[in-house]
């Protein structure tokens, strides 16, 4: 599970699940997407339930483990780990 912080400030983890599905939620815990997830050319793919999806790059992860996904507008969020 990964903790993302989107360009306009707003929050929420995404949870990875090994047979490529995916799960987004707010900070409550509350699901707010659900889709299927895929590594396809060099970058981080997710595609909604509902709606079209995005791919994303991925940085370098940095000493704290912490990471940049930009979008194909190249609009760019911060991840790091989940803390469990």
């Amino acid at each position: 599970s990964y903790d993302v912080t989107a360009a306009d400030g707003s929050q929420h983890t995404t949870t990875l699940i090994a047979d490529g599905v995916y799960v987004e939620r707010d900070l409550k815990g509350k699901v707010t997407e659900k889709g299927k997830w895929e590594d396809k050319d060099g970058k981080t793919c997710f595609t909604p339930d509902a709606g079209a999806g995005d791919c994303f790059t991925l940085s370098v992860p940095v000493a704290d483990g912490g990471f940049t996904a930009t979008d194909s507008k190249g609009v760019v969020s911060q991840v790091k780990k989940h803390a469990k």
